[in-house]
């Protein structure tokens, strides 16, 4: 396979992932950052944290995809009505 063949591959493969990923974070609400990485980076990151804000139980979440010189980031946030 030429390196032209792949690469258009590759892109397609991402661009497609990131509509997806896009459109799965519009609907749950998240914030979308989307930031170029100095180097060259791939892989995919899952974070989440559990604290209480004012008698609320907050539980945060992170996903990050890293697609080469791309960073996609989604951020969102799940409030409990938890009280002290």
């Amino acid at each position: 396979m030429e390196l032209y063949t792949f690469l258009a591959i590759y892109a397609t493969i991402l661009l497609l992932l990131c509509a997806l990923v896009t459109f799965w974070a519009q609907q749950i609400k998240a914030d979308i950052i989307i930031s170029p990485m100095v180097g060259f980076v791939t892989g995919c990151l899952y974070h989440k944290e559990v604290f209480i804000e004012g008698g609320i139980e907050v539980r945060s979440y992170t996903i990050q995809i890293l697609m080469g010189v791309i960073s996609l980031n989604i951020l969102w946030e799940i409030q409990n009505g938890l009280e002290e």
